[in-house]
């Protein structure tokens, strides 16, 4: 028998979760150990780690996105039938539910396993940016003093890697009928960047934040002097091309030892 490469979950009791898989590590035939068998329950002890980082994701309450309305009435074209149908927004906090079809420069919120995330894991994501929106991340800090902050890029975000981990292609699309083009970034290109906003009442910062040599997962903006607990990051909806999309997932705030 074959072991398993993958589990699909459906939980039927969590109306407000989609199905979601869970990826099992390669099995590695010489690192087998022959032993006997353990209990079935045994006790252990564990306590949790103590991580004195603040995360804020797009499903808490201090994520938003500025300048853009939501509620509205969607009128899409089937490029299959060529034939006009309306659909009422689904909406997930607020954003409306990526499926297929996207609107140009609005942010939708995307269900993901490989997405940041404490219990439902999703990102939000903006194609074709106007400069006219932003996701807010805003968390009340347990004090001022020298915070990291990370930013966290989800894998759907890559479409390529190198061995290192570091992106080499960003998705995009031109059009939603135009599935097989893909923008190709290209690494140290300025106006191929992230433009984050961090202010904390008293300062503010601007980072253009280089895609190009992100990795999936969590990366580092840069750290800063906070004189106030109130932390605001804010993502611009356009990264210097329409064709580069925005990911905002979750920022990372995490205290700098001064000792």
């Amino acid at each position: 028998m074959q072991p398993l490469i993958a589990i699909e979950i459906d939980p039927y009791l969590a109306l407000n979760r989609a199905n979601f898989s869970v990826p099992l590590p390669k099995v590695d035939e010489e690192s087998i150990v022959h032993s006997s068998e353990q209990p079935f329950l045994s006790d252990i002890e564990w306590s949790p780690r103590d991580d004195p980082s603040v995360i804020v994701d797009d499903l808490d309450k201090g994520f938003s996105i500025q300048g853009q309305s939501t509620g509205r009435q969607n009128s899409f074209i089937n490029p299959i039938t060529v034939s006009v149908f309306n659909d009422e927004e689904e909406l997930d906090f607020g954003l409306p539910v990526k499926d297929v079809w996207f609107v140009r420069g609005e942010w939708s919120r995307v269900y993901d396993d490989k997405s940041y995330g404490r219990y439902r894991r999703t990102y939000t994501l903006v194609e074709e940016g106007k400069q006219i929106t932003s996701a807010k991340f805003f968390t009340a800090l347990p004090h001022a003093g020298r915070w990291d902050l990370a930013y966290y890029l989800p894998e759907p975000a890559f479409l390529m890697s190198r061995p290192d981990n570091t992106v080499v292609a960003v998705r995009g699309v031109r059009s939603p009928l135009d599935y097989n083009y893909k923008r190709i970034s290209v690494p140290d290109t300025p106006e191929e960047r992230y433009l984050i906003t961090i202010r904390d009442g008293d300062s503010e910062w601007t980072e253009e934040f280089d895609i190009t040599q992100a990795g999936f997962g969590w990366n580092k903006v840069g750290s800063y002097q906070l004189g106030s607990t109130a932390a605001e990051v804010l993502v611009s909806d356009f990264a210097g091309h329409e064709d580069i999309n925005v990911f905002a997932d979750a920022v990372r705030w995490t205290p700098v030892d001064t000792k």
